[in-house]
């Protein structure tokens, strides 16, 4: 396995089966996907052990040791359709207290 990296902030962009140099790029799993990196921005690694909770944005990666460490801003993604459900009962408990006061 692979490991595709921010050599600034050390942040796990992607975990591949593959990593190929392309011009101004990487390749990763055989096409599947290029990265730009024109600016060689983004290192990668071969990593024969990534422990399982390790998710790309969520992790960071020390290439010291090639250790793994929470990336500290890392914040959880928002639930778009929880948000919707939680707005429908906000709007229902509104409307059914304007009804109320209007009298209807």
């Amino acid at each position: 396995m692979y490991i595709i990296y921010s050599k600034y902030n050390k942040i796990v962009v992607d975990i591949v089966e593959s990593v190929t140099e392309v011009e101004n790029g990487l390749e990763v799993d055989n096409g599947r996907l290029i990265y730009a990196n024109p600016g060689n921005d983004l290192i990668s690694v071969e990593v024969n052990n990534i422990p399982n909770d390790v998710k790309p944005q969520k992790f960071c990666y020390k290439p010291e040791d090639g250790s793994f460490y929470p990336n500290p801003d890392w914040v959880e993604p928002i639930d778009p359709y929880e948000t919707i459900r939680q707005l429908e009962g906000q709007v229902k408990t509104m409307q059914e207290t304007i009804n109320f006061l209007l009298g209807i």
